[in-house]
């Protein structure tokens, strides 16, 4: 059963919303060659599959605009923008802010903050096991399961993140875990989505929105339209037109209300690392053309519209054109420097516009917005208030646009009519029997609710009618196929439709792996709090081939133990659970666990005494390890910088020769020889199972070193 609340419903009502300082540009090692076959950009689209844009009529524009305006609310933020995300959460009412680089420094940051829009304080957030430390990070918010979605980013300015598996999947490595990243801002938690099958692949400067009609998030790849679909927790990707391949820092956004996915401007390729002129690559590769994507038919338009925003100048300081839907009246806003030429000099740019697009009159308009920042800046729609959020873009940074720490508060000019209001709240699903839902909502006095059904497939297609109620709030479903997953939404006249709700259950969270023996893994995790689930199902695969069920009967209880494994050949084994319903119907997978031990929790480091140190961190009682590695290093360096950060003299490849110390409980004292005159000193943990295998990594922390502050630490106070 999947339940839909006020807050859930956000993308569609105005109860809730949508979605360092760097010594040198760190990136411009992550150039790409310019594409000589490259497809020029064109105004319409003649591929199979597409549709071909025409100058159709365009919906008459509502009442004249009136002004909107900006207060600048903060000047001293606890970090810039520079390749970072922020999101807004409706459920915390708060701006959610991670990643990026921490403040005048090179090194990257997986530190998470709020900044509740009631007074914009800082609130850090202390998680038991963050995130990794990554830059150039991309984030949207997902209303459906009430988290931020982080992904992207590298990890190549020093971090040392939590791994992944290398060597034929028997060892855990210094590699980059794909993600996505969902946190949780009410339990100030954060879960590596894990997703079995299709990795979610990084793509630097690659925007992602949330789109509530379909519960995916969407984002852009080299040649491909990257999909993650929430309720799944899986992957899936989607031909792109081929003036879309290799577009980086573009616009995207989803409108719910029109079913569509809005993708503007960007850069085919980091035009700036080109070879050639600076201002020849720009024209050539910066555009300002506008597309919209049907998922339901899965469907490319590029529009031909005589008034567009500015190309603008996407890229420099790796900034995006930001993109947010607005729920009151239904446009997809943009920020964007009013240029269509090459102007190296950002002191000398124009100030940055605000533009709105509405996909129903298919129609751009530029804002009044008085007292905006001068950059872009990044952009949050705060539903609750109708107001918008500008974090930096300020002028305090000088020709830097993405290090301002300044943060605006805007109202906005009215741009087209208020949405119809929506439909039915709280839409539930219940599953009584194979084929037989229970489709609920809050009812509408006099009103006639017709409600229709589509296969999820994870995305749903084409609505079929069920059936239709005078006045009420229910409507029992014996037609729908058996066991296969399938969405409701219903339409009541007047109303437009709130997001649909499908039949199919959450997947399970919490799942855990505790290698006993090589013949013997206990498998935990949380049960499920929807009435109609009767049980799980347990799968393993060995390293990356497909997965076996491995539970002959259904579970019913939130354990499982898998003693017909054989770990004597020293490679991982995945697992994952499912949940089925009464009807038959499996959620998506699990988060997967591994034979591999995780990260400790709550890696910890205080200095006792000079050159003495105490590390501590947590572990789960139910998970059983031998011991614990701790590890440490004396200085810490920029790999970026570095041309074989892996080599004998490269940072990674000088700690990957440490002796780790061993430990057994939750802590370890470390005394540095007292003739280490070291300003700093670095430790991260791993644990090790019963098979002596080495596990995930927690984050590297340092006692006296601000940049790597512990997470949990009460000394990491941004302000």
């Amino acid at each position: 059963m999947i339940v839909r609340t006020c807050i859930a419903l956000a993308a569609l009502a105005g109860c809730a919303a949508d979605s360092a300082t760097p010594d040198a540009a760190p990136d411009a090692a992550h150039p790409e060659p310019r594409d000589a076959a490259r497809d020029d950009i064109v105004a319409t689209v003649d591929a199979g599959g597409l549709d071909v844009a025409t100058d159709a009529p365009v919906a008459a524009w509502p009442a004249p605009m009136r002004a909107g305006a900006c207060t600048r609310v903060r000047t001293n933020l606890h970090n810039n923008t520079w390749e970072t995300a922020t999101v807004y959460d409706p459920r915390s009412r708060s701006i959610v802010w991670s990643g990026g680089h921490v403040l005048n420094s090179y090194v990257q940051s997986a530190y998470t903050v709020r900044l509740p829009t009631e007074d914009f304080r800082t609130v850090a957030v202390r998680p038991r096991r963050p995130p990794q430390r990554r830059c150039l990070v991309d984030a949207t918010y997902a209303d459906s399961i009430g988290r931020a979605v982080y992904a992207h980013g590298y990890i190549d300015h020093g971090s040392i993140n939590p791994g992944n598996f290398l060597d034929n999947w028997t060892r855990v490595g210094l590699a980059e875990t794909p993600g996505p990243w969902l946190f949780d801002a009410s339990r100030d938690e954060w879960i590596d989505a894990r997703p079995v099958g299709n990795r979610f692949d990084q793509r630097h400067h690659a925007p992602m929105a949330w789109d509530a009609a379909t519960d995916t998030v969407y984002s852009l790849r080299d040649d491909a339209l990257q999909l993650y679909n929430v309720r799944t927790n899986s992957v899936a990707t989607r031909a792109l037109p081929a003036a879309l391949h290799r577009r980086m820092f573009y616009a995207i956004a989803a409108d719910p209300a029109a079913r569509r996915v809005v993708v503007f401007g960007g850069s085919t390729g980091q035009f700036r690392y080109l070879t050639g002129d600076v201002a020849a690559n720009y024209d050539a590769n910066v555009h300002h053309d506008t597309w919209l994507y049907d998922p339901a038919s899965d469907r490319w338009e590029a529009l031909s519209l005589a008034e567009h925003p500015p190309r603008g100048i996407p890229s420099v300081d790796f900034t995006d054109i930001p993109a947010v839907w607005e729920s009151q009246t239904g446009n997809v806003l943009v920020r964007v420097t009013p240029l269509d030429r090459w102007v190296a000099d950002p002191t000398l740019w124009p100030d940055a516009e605000t533009w709105a697009f509405n996909v129903a009159a298919r129609r751009w308009t530029r804002l009044s917005l008085a007292d905006a920042p001068k950059f872009m800046g990044l952009l949050n729609y705060d539903a609750h208030r109708q107001r918008l959020v500008i974090v930096g873009g300020g002028r305090d940074a000088g020709a830097r646009p993405a290090l301002s720490r300044e943060l605006f508060d805007c109202t906005l000019p009215t741009a087209g009519a208020a949405l119809e209001a929506m439909g039915p709240a709280s839409l539930r699903v219940e599953s009584v029997a194979p084929g037989h839902n229970t489709v609920r909502w809050e009812p509408v006095a006099g009103r006639e609710a017709s409600v229709w059904r589509a296969v999820a497939n994870p995305v749903p297609s084409v609505f079929s009618l069920v059936g239709s109620v005078m006045g009420a709030g229910e409507l029992v479903d014996r037609t729908a196929p058996a066991g296969v997953a399938v969405v409701y939404e219903v339409r009541i006249a007047g109303l437009r439709p709130a997001a649909p709700a499908a039949n199919q259950p959450r997947w399970p969270e919490g799942l855990t792996a505790s290698v006993e023996s090589a013949s013997r893994v206990v498998l935990r995790w949380q049960s499920s709090a929807e009435s109609d689930v009767v049980g799980y199902k347990v799968y393993r695969a060995r390293a990356g081939a497909n997965g076996v069920l491995i539970s002959s009967a259904m579970v019913n209880a939130s354990t499982f133990t898998d003693s017909a494994v054989d770990l004597s050949d020293g490679v991982v084994r995945r697992y994952w659970v499912t949940a089925v319903n009464r009807g038959g119907v499996e959620s998506g997978a699990s988060p997967q666990a591994y034979t591999f031990p995780e990260a400790p929790l709550s890696a910890e480091v205080s200095a006792s005494a000079p050159g003495v140190f105490e590390i501590t961190w947590n572990w789960p009682a139910e998970v059983r390890v031998a011991r614990f590695d701790v590890y440490h290093v004396n200085v810490h360096q920029n790999t970026n910088s570095q041309s074989d950060p892996f080599g004998p003299t490269g940072w990674y490849g000088r700690i990957a020769s440490i002796v780790p110390d061993r430990a057994s409980g939750g802590a370890f004292t470390f005394r540095a020889d007292p003739t280490d005159t070291s300003p700093h000193h670095y430790f991260w943990v791993k644990a090790v199972n019963v098979l002596e295998q080495r596990g995930f990594v927690t984050d590297i922390v340092s006692a006296s070193d601000a940049r790597f502050v512990p997470h949990t630490s009460s000394r990491y106070a941004p302000e």
